[in-house]
This record gives C-alpha cells, sequence and structure tokens, in this order.
C-alpha cells in the first residue's frame, strides 16, 4: 500500500513524474478531511472537494519559492496554482507525508511498524535521489523506519540539515518561520547540492 491519496498517486502515474523524484520532502501528515482547503496538491484535477479556491497555500508557496520554482513565465504572465505545481513536480521535486492523512498529528510521531514499512515502501517507489524530512515531529518518525530491514536502502539519502545538524529541516511556512527553511536550503545549495 502507497502512502498517498489515490488522486495524486494516478496524477503522478499519468504525468510521468514518478521515478524521476530528485528530492523528496516529507512533512507529517494533512489534518483536513477536505484537500481542496490546503492540501500542497489541492490543484489537480481530481482533488476532492476541488476545484481548489482563492491564493495558493503558504506552504506550497513557500516550499516553491525556496526550491527557485517560478510563478510566472518567461514573457511574464502568471502560473495557475497547478502550473506551478507541474513545474515543482517535472523539476524532480515531489511532497508527501509520513503519517496518515486526515487526522490530527500525533505528537509525538507515532507510526506503526506496517505504517513504517508502507513508508519505505513509497519511498523505495518514487527512488528519490535525497530526503528532506520536516518538523522535530519527524524525528520518531525516522526512528521507526530504522528499525525496518528496508531502511538500509533510504538512509544514505535522508539529508543532514547543514545548519542543525540534524536529519530535520524546519516547516516552511507559519506559524513557524519561514526564513528558516529557507536558510537550510541556502545551506544545501551552498553545499553543493543541486537544487
Amino acid at each position: 500500500m502507497l502512502q498517498m491519496p489515490v488522486f495524486v498517486f494516478q496524477y503522478l502515474k499519468q504525468k510521468e513524474y514518478i521515478g524521476k523524484t530528485r528530492i523528496l520532502v516529507i512533512g507529517e501528515n494533512y489534518p483536513n478531511p477536505d484537500y481542496a482547503v490546503s492540501y500542497f496538491y489541492r490543484s489537480l484535477p481530481d482533488c476532492p472537494g476541488g476545484p481548489a479556491k482563492g491564493a495558493a497555500p503558504l506552504f506550497f508557496t513557500n516550499l516553491c519559492n525556496a526550491f527557485s520554482i517560478p510563478d510566472t513565465y518567461p514573457d511574464g504572465k502568471k502560473m495557475s496554482e497547478l502550473e506551478r505545481l507541474d513545474q515543482f513536480l517535472s523539476n524532480g521535486l515531489m511532497v508527501m507525508d509520513a503519517q496518515q492523512n486526515n487526522g490530527a498529528p500525533k505528537r509525538p510521531a507515532k507510526i506503526s511498524s506496517y505504517e513504517a514499512e508502507n513508508l519505505i515502501n513509497t519511498i523505495l517507489y518514487l527512488n528519490p535521489d535525497h530526503i528532506i524530512f520536516l518538523t522535530n515531529n519527524n524525528i520518531p518518525v525516522i526512528l521507526a523506519l530504522s528499525q525496518i530491514p528496508s531502511f538500509s536502502k533510504i538512509r544514505s539519502r535522508i539529508l543532514t540539515n547543514p545548519i542543525t545538524g540534524t536529519k530535520v529541516f524546519a516547516f516552511p511556512s507559519p506559524p513557524a518561520n519561514p526564513n528558516l527553511f529557507l536558510q537550510q536550503i541556502n545551506a544545501l545549495k551552498n553545499n553543493g547540492l543541486a537544487i
């Protein structure tokens, strides 16, 4: 079982993004049952509750900005949220959650060995070059993953935060300070990681 909503997986498969991931960003979970409100992939055509309305969520906007995904075309025309999402994905970037969506995040995070196995299987299926875990709440998730034998296949792909020395990065939007995440991503770039 893959650890992502079916409508996201189907879009990734249809657009042939699977297998082309350079950097996989892993958040906690999406607690709102209405994906069209602020879910990262809310602009996808088959998003439950869609179409998305209003401005793009700050999480989406700040991630795109941190990874230098443009919001306009060379002629100055503004991209739609879906067009910017496609730019994000076509640049080898992807987002998923560590915990099951549509529930309050567990703090500290707790995932069962079954969930940890599913998460590793999803990561292996996406086959990213690098993995960025967001928030200190994902530290127990990484620990749970490390108990699964196939963790050895992803261990070296998990990036170390060059500023904190930990395996987690700051959350890129409020209520966290988005500048911390941007500083951490810029430090990765300065250390030679192609982003």
